[in-house]
């Protein structure tokens, strides 16, 4: 009996890696992939980082590229008013 491990597919995509990207991750949705920059945030997608799917080289540059996706970013108006409060209180 071969061991492995299942692969998680979620309605908002799927996790995937390929050999040419090494240990990035990538979010398949829609025909288009986007780079997951952290682990915090494929846990807060809902993937399981022992459950990505494996794809061929081919396969992944057959797909779009979208923006990364980084939900460890502060929201742009936080990091603006941050920058505001830093700029005034040195």
């Amino acid at each position: 009996m071969k061991n492995y491990t299942p692969v998680e597919v979620k309605p908002e995509g799927i996790a995937v890696r390929s050999p040419s990207s090494a240990d990035m991750v990538y979010l398949v949705k829609d025909g288009k992939k986007q780079w997951i920059k952290n682990p915090e945030t494929l846990q807060k997608l809902g993937f399981d980082f022992q459950k990505i799917k494996n794809i061929t080289n081919q396969e992944m540059t057959s797909y779009e590229t979208g923006k990364p996706i980084d939900l460890k970013e502060k929201p742009l108006e936080v990091k603006k008013a941050q920058d505001e409060f830093d700029k005034y209180n040195i």
